[in-house]
Order: C-alpha cells, then structure tokens, then sequence
C-alpha cells in the first residue's frame, strides 16, 4: 500500500518511504520547511500540526518528548525533524517564513509574569500621514498604509527586531530580546532605522507618481532596561514590551520633529556603538517625565560600509522584481556553464522561485547566519544527490553576480564586495556538507 503524505498548506500530496521523517520528505521533494537546527531537534521550526493520520507517525522518542512536554503540546503537534511516517497522514507546517522564528520564541518563553530585559526599543511614527489622510480616500489610505509598513517593516524583521506593535502609522519594534549584548542589540536597531529610511525613499518614488504625495519619517531608538510580559484580556494576550526605555524611545521620536531630523538615537545606544557609527553633534534636551538633561544624537549613518546593511537594502528590489530575476540568472548560468542545465529537472518558473525563497531566507538570516548553517550546509548535501559538484558553485556565483550587476548597475562598485562575501559564505557552508571526494559528509 502506497504511503503519502499531504500537506494541507501546500495542497500537495507526495509519496513517502516507511520509516522517513516528516523533514527529510518535505526536503527530498523541495517543500519549504522551516528548520532553524538543520533537523536536529534543537529547535521547534519544523514542527507541524497532523491533521489526519496521527497513528501513522512513529511515537514520540526521547528528543520530542522533552520539547512537547516543556511547549505543552497537544498529541497533534508534531517536530517534522522527529516524526517518521509509517502510513498516510495530513500536515500543515507551523513555521513557513524565517521572521515567524522570534514570534514562536517569544510565544514559548514563560513571560506571564514579566520579565525584565535589557533591549533597544525603536519607536518609528509617518510625517504627514494626515494631511494624506485627509486628502484621501479611505482604501486609498489602507492601501498605501499597507504599501508602507510591507517596506519598512523587512529590515526589522530581517535584522532580529521583533514588531511588538503598530500605532496608527507608527510602529513599536525591540531589538536584543533573544541575546544579552548591547552591542549587536543596538546595531541591529540602527541597521534596521537605516534599511527603512532606504526603504522609504523607494516608496515615495512610486508614491510621488501615483499619489502625488511623499512621507517622511521620524525613528528614535533607546537602549535599556524594559519589561516583556503578557498583557491584556485573558482572550488575547500578546507579548509586549513597557517600561520607561519605551518610553524614552517613543519621546525621542517625538523630538525627531523639532529638530527636523529623521532618527534619534540615545546615549546609551551611541555608547554602545562607539566609533561604529557617524552621528552629528549632541542635543541635551529634557524630555517629558524627566528633570534632567538627555544627550539625544541625530544619526546619519555607520562610519564604514556595512555590508549587511548594503545586501539588505539591495535585495529589495529584486524581491520587486523576483519573477525576472530568476530567469535572468538561470540564463546567465546555463549560457556560462551548459551542462548544468541537465541537472534542473524543475521548470525554470518553479526553480526560480525556490532560489529566491532561499536567498530571501539567508538575507533574512545574515545576523544570525550560525542559527542557519546546519540547513545551509544540510542544502549543500542534498544537493550532492542532485549531481551537484563543488566546483559548480563557481560558476553559480558569477552567474549570480553579473545578474545582480544588472540590477544595480549604477550603484554596483558599491554593493559588488557585500555582495560577493555574502554568497562566497553561503557557498563555503554548502561546499563543508561535502566530504572532499564529493561523499555526502557524516
């Protein structure tokens, strides 16, 4: 009898051996599924939820048991990595994009009481919303809300930044919460103020012409102590984050305006950072609440090119692009190297779309690359079955390259090093999950 599995998310029904996981299904068939451990159990990305079929899966061992009694799971949430098929079953995987990793994070921490942190708080708020508002129509203003918020909000998530909450047209995002490093904690804030103000300079190109209307920003970041709790009706609880580093946050925004600035950062995030980044001269202000003076520091940028921040901000136009840009570099590689071509099975449609996903995900992924490098390396050793070689990759990053050129071709000198070193790392990774005589490595 003929074992499949079905996953319901998907719609997609494939066909499985006894005695495999869930996982390795999903990946023998190039079903996105998440796996921030590489499928090691470490983790609780790849779990799904059965949806028929729950007999069909091997029982829980010692790793699974140990998750599912710590999350209080139900007998129907399952760790794909785990759980091996001995008949047909029904999923639907939990985790399908790399930012809902810190919502499961945070949804697993037992923070119904509180718990204090040290985090930097970004408080981001439109300039002119409404006066636009006003003159508008209301799908015009959801739309255009919607347009603006699926910019700016990718370089939080991409940059560890967890979006506590949206206010109107402005948002509350916290940096820090899965580490205790100042440091990294307010680079990734900065890193992600600077990807919106990028981000909203090619929204108001498209908004100019269709809106007649541009936006401006105001972002103030904090560093400090604040409390993560679940508040609210019992019915809806969300993780939130209050405390007077929020609030600190949120008065800095405000000042944003008079000082006719667009981010503000705090003492403590500059101290942080230290020669890191450029900032202009200090205000000493007083803020509302307090008695004392406050150093608030206007910023313009990292002293030196920062290469995530520069790959970040490019990779936005090809996700504008995404269904020219992968046919794009499948030319280029085949023209380059001709007998690749044999090694793709898939339609060139459906093969692009898997390389944009996997780019998305490792651009998503650049300042926690160590949580994804097992999956990276695991991607490199599947791709062994494919009759991938390690000296294809060459050619895969000059076919990637010279598409990437095209893009950008004005601003390339310029993104050409972040570029290079970001895919020379990923591929580094792919090549260590192969033994040098192109074994798949234990």
């Amino acid at each position: 009898m003929e074992i499949t599995i079905r996953y319901y998310d998907e719609d997609r029904c494939i066909s499985a051996e006894p005695g495999t996981s869930l996982l390795e299904v999903s990946l023998r068939n190039k079903i996105p599924h998440m796996r921030e451990c590489g499928g090691r159990g470490r983790c609780t990305t790849c779990r799904v939820r059965v949806l028929d079929g729950a007999d069909n899966l091997s029982p829980r061992n010692e790793i699974e048991r140990a998750v599912a009694k710590v999350r209080k799971w139900d007998d129907f949430t399952r760790l794909a990595c785990q759980a091996k098929v001995v008949g047909s079953v029904t999923v639907e995987r939990l985790v399908k994009q790399s930012e809902d990793v810190l919502s499961i994070y945070l949804n697993e921490e037992p923070m119904a009481a509180g718990v204090e942190r040290k985090v930097a708080v970004l408080f981001s708020d439109i300039r002119g919303f409404t006066r636009f508002s006003d003159a508008h129509l209301p799908y015009d203003v959801v739309h255009v809300l919607n347009r603006y918020f699926a910019r700016v909000c990718e370089p939080v998530l991409s940059n560890n930044g967890y979006i506590d909450k949206y206010l109107g047209d402005g948002l509350l995002a916290v940096f820090g919460i899965r580490e205790n490093n100042a440091e990294i904690a307010c680079r990734n804030a900065v890193r992600a103020a600077l990807g919106m103000r990028e981000s909203l300079r090619h929204l108001n190109r498209a908004l100019r012409s269709e809106f007649d209307a541009e936006f401006r920003m105001g972002v103030g970041i904090h560093h400090g102590v604040a409390i993560l709790g679940r508040i609210g009706h019992p019915s809806k609880r969300p993780v939130t984050v209050i405390g007077d580093t929020v609030n600190v946050a949120s008065r800095l925004e405000s000042l944003t305006k008079d000082l006719g600035v667009d981010i503000l950062v705090s003492e403590t995030v500059a101290d942080a950072l230290g020669n890191a980044v450029h900032l202009e001269a200090p205000h000493e202000t007083i803020l509302k609440g307090r008695t004392t003076p406050t150093r608030v520091f206007p910023m313009i940028g990292f002293r030196q090119d920062d290469p995530i921040l520069l790959v970040q901000s490019s990779f936005e136009r090809i996700l504008h692009d995404k269904y020219e840009f992968g046919p794009e570099f499948y030319k280029r590689l085949f023209a380059d190297t001709p007998a690749l071509q044999d090694l793709f099975r898939s339609d060139i449609q459906s093969q692009s779309r898997m390389l944009v996903q996997m780019l998305t995900t490792v651009i998503q992924s650049l300042n926690r690359l160590s949580d994804v490098l097992p999956g990276i390396r695991e991607l490199g050793r599947r791709h062994v079955a494919y009759g991938v070689l390690p000296e294809h990759y060459a050619a895969v990053k000059r076919a990637l390259l010279g598409t990437l050129e095209n893009y950008f071709t004005e601003d390339w000198a310029l993104m050409k090093d972040a570029w290079d070193e970001v895919l020379q790392s990923v591929i580094d990774n792919m090549i260590a999950g192969i033994e040098p005589d192109g074994r798949v490595a234990a």
